[in-house]
């Protein structure tokens, strides 16, 4: 195992211990809690790597201390830069446009009246 690894389950180890000390609870009666022994308990408190990830929740959820397991990956820095960076990278879809003609539309005519249905504005009279 990584030597930086190894140090952080022994940080997460103690501050475990102290939070079980803080609470004034002795090992024998939070490893009943979370369902373990207290061999278990004491590897966890030591940042022993070959306990199981349950474990160390079970211990937290006997301290009341559950919704913390919810913060060990809060925000993903990492993972947000990275797909940042890809979306930067793409272009956004085209625009459909109108296609255009080569041949220039009529003119309007000077005499061409509007539809019979369509009434001036102005003149009502005009039909």
């Amino acid at each position: 195992m990584p030597l930086p690894l190894e140090e952080k389950l022994k940080n997460l180890g103690q501050r475990i211990r102290l939070a079980r000390l803080r609470r004034k609870l002795p090992m024998e009666i939070l490893a009943q809690r979370a369902s373990c022994s207290p061999v278990t308990l004491g590897k966890i408190e030591n940042g022993d790597p070959t306990v199981s990830m349950g474990a160390y929740a079970r211990v937290l959820f006997g301290m009341r201390l559950e919704k913390e397991l919810d913060r060990l990956i809060e925000t993903d820095l990492l993972g947000q830069h990275l797909t940042d960076a890809a979306l930067i990278n793409t272009r956004a879809p085209k625009r459909k446009t109108p296609k255009k003609t080569d041949a220039p539309s009529p003119a309007p005519s000077k005499t061409a009246s509007p539809p019979a249905s369509t009434k001036h504005p102005t003149n009502p009279s005009w039909v």
